[in-house]
């Protein structure tokens, strides 16, 4: 039987991944990604003073937030205010998964004489919405409850507290406030269902069959499960749910974590004490498969709470040698999260 084209670019794609994972650990590097992520968008919430060489490390971290509004506004492409860059942001995701189900069409009719070829198509339009869900679900929907949350100025007047050139309960903010309200249905709440309905749809092969990473293998009928397997893949059978509550996770040490008593240093310790929560949650449902990533994971959640406590405490008053030794201790304890991951490939 001929191979198709679209069958023979699905197979060289598996193949490409199956070597990236043979060498560079993904699940540590979504990991350490998360982390990171945490941190930078909660200076950004709680407008945090940080020791100096500690801001511009978090500034050069602040790329792995992918906020394409941003980009678009800071880059000319666009001249914007928060409105124009958060719709944007919450726009551009929509628009690719949209193109992917147009590419996804005209595979499927390409190969409708090929079921090989369809479940290439298949298997790399999955992969790649799977990927890009991952990437925007901490900065997206930040941004969108960003919408929400005015302060009042000694002025008299509400002002927007992600761009104190707009007023809040204008027209244009209700506007704003009602589309951010759909968007919350979208991402915060869409992406976490979306993973809930397709783990509890294999919810069963995953603890009747056993481990994880080969259990497909044992189940051929089940191969086009195959591309959603970084749903479950790292963790053990009867955790199969835990990346919903990692989307718990960032989503209420991010988004969430505007609402919260604002400019307040009540805000900085809920927020301390939740990271806190979500590491002891993590210890007690010892979710990872790999002892590598059950460390990483404690690591960065350890490091997300010492960030928190630094802005609960407020050390931008100490003396520049405090702040050196705040900021090198924060920046190594980054550093040590890459280093698991160089060991982990190492090894």
């Amino acid at each position: 039987m001929r191979t198709t084209p679209a069958f023979t670019w699905g197979k060289r794609l598996t193949s490409c991944r199956e070597r990236i994972t043979n060498v560079v650990p993904l699940t540590s590097i979504k990991i350490v990604l998360v982390a990171w992520q945490i941190v930078t968008q909660f200076s950004s919430v709680l407008n945090v003073v940080y020791p100096g060489v500690y801001e511009r490390f978090l500034s050069v971290l602040n790329v792995v937030n992918f906020n394409l509004g941003f980009i678009l506004s800071v880059s000319c492409i666009v001249d914007s205010n928060f409105y124009g860059c958060r719709f944007f942001a919450t726009i551009c995701p929509l628009v690719v998964f949209g193109a992917q189900a147009v590419t996804y069409t005209v595979s499927k009719s390409r190969n409708r004489h090929s079921p090989a070829g369809m479940q290439a198509a298949k298997s790399k339009h999955l992969s790649i919405t799977l990927f890009i869900m991952f990437v925007v679900y901490s900065s997206v929907p930040f941004n969108i409850f960003q919408t929400f949350v005015c302060e009042r100025l000694d002025t008299g007047m509400d002002y927007l507290r992600a761009d104190y050139s707009l007023t809040c309960y204008t027209g244009v903010h209700k506007a704003m406030m009602v589309y951010a309200g759909l968007m919350i249905f979208v991402y915060p709440v869409g992406i976490p269902a979306f993973y809930a309905w397709w783990l509890l749809f294999i919810r069963h092969y995953l603890v009747k069959v056993g481990a994880p990473n080969n259990f497909l293998e044992r189940v051929p009928e089940l191969d086009h499960l195959q591309p959603m397997r970084d749903l479950w893949a790292p963790y053990k059978p009867h955790r199969y749910y835990f990346e919903v509550v990692e989307c718990g996770h960032r989503i209420a040490l991010t988004g969430l974590a505007a609402f919260l008593l604002p400019n307040s240093a009540a805000q900085a310790a809920i927020e301390v004490v939740l990271a806190a929560i979500f590491v002891a949650v993590s210890d007690v449902l010892s979710p990872f498969v790999d002892p590598f990533d059950a460390w990483l994971y404690r690591i960065g959640g350890w490091i997300t709470c010492f960030s928190m406590y630094l802005a609960l405490v407020d050390v931008s008053d100490e003396d520049n040698q405090s702040q050196a030794v705040f900021a090198k201790v924060l920046i190594a304890a980054h550093a040590g999260m890459v280093a698991v991951i160089v060991v982990q490939a190492v090894l």
